[in-house]
């Protein structure tokens, strides 16, 4: 818990695979997808898997310029500090404009 002047630094390689579907006339997208995240540093060590994310979304076009999003996150990943695997469920809501 106390900070320090020590920085690592990591190269990490992520790959991420989405599905989106179009319904009501293009005013819902359904998106499902898979995010897995790793650390390229560490390809013989047990910190080489660093995230994995996981979601299920639903865009409601408001106009052409505004889309609501709402989303669920199932979010896996290496506490930087320890050999813990910490398990998060996230619920997100954002807007999204475009100028």
């Amino acid at each position: 818990g106390k900070k320090t002047n020590y920085f690592e630094t990591r190269h990490r390689l992520r790959y991420r695979f989405e599905l989106a579907r179009r319904i009501l006339n293009n005013k819902l997208v359904l998106n499902a997808g898979n995010e897995v995240m790793v650390n390229l540093s560490y390809l013989k060590d047990n910190r080489f898997f660093d995230q994995n994310r996981t979601f299920a979304a639903v865009d409601y076009k408001l106009s052409n310029f505004t889309v609501v999003q709402f989303q669920y996150i199932r979010l896996v990943q290496w506490r930087a500090t320890s050999k813990i695997l910490e398990e998060n469920n996230v619920f997100r809501c954002s807007i999204h404009q475009r100028f």
